[in-house]
């Protein structure tokens, strides 16, 4: 094997540049990482308006998080996975605490749960003799400063197990 790894340091090709020895320092380092995280995501749950619900079904953005903290994204992905907490609600992932985003108003980014609560919203407030359709809910969120495609509001109307127009119509 060594004679492998000479042969292969001996190629112009080859830069020490590849090459990070003791990076990581500090032992304590991934303590202070998830320490770090951790304080972010309480602060940012102590903010919201109903930190109860939000315990489980976060509307926080990995990126939010991660800017909030000065960690780049990738690496409080990778310190949230497979990494639980002891909540009162219970032992929860780390990863349940985010969720995934989308475009909203004003060129923001909202989260997708908060999108397809949003959804949901306005499909129980409808005319049940009229639902709207999904093209309807589309120009409505649209008309709110959320940009999705009409696909996209069929599918969250189906992750929620919400019926099509037709199934939702209720005839008087």
């Amino acid at each position: 094997m060594p004679e492998v790894l000479r042969k292969e340091l001996a190629r112009p090709s080859w830069s020490g540049a590849h090459v990070a020895m003791g990076t990581n320092t500090d032992p304590y380092q991934w303590v202070e990482g998830r320490y770090k995280l951790m304080r972010g995501i309480w602060s940012a749950l102590r903010d919201a308006a109903n930190p109860c619900s939000v315990l489980t079904k976060s509307p926080l953005i990995l990126r939010d998080i991660a800017t909030a903290i000065e960690m780049h994204e990738s690496t409080v992905s990778r310190v949230t996975t497979n990494k639980y907490v002891h909540t009162p609600q219970g032992v929860l992932e780390l990863r349940s605490f985010f969720s995934e985003s989308v475009n909203g108003p004003q060129g923001g980014e909202m989260s997708l749960l908060s999108l397809k609560r949003r959804v949901k919203q306005m499909i129980e407030e409808e005319d049940t003799s009229h639902p709207l359709t999904d093209e309807q809910i589309t120009k409505k969120l649209s008309e709110e400063g959320i940009h999705v495609t009409r696909r996209t509001v069929a599918k969250y109307r189906e992750d929620l197990r919400i019926p099509s127009t037709h199934r939702r119509r209720v005839k008087a």
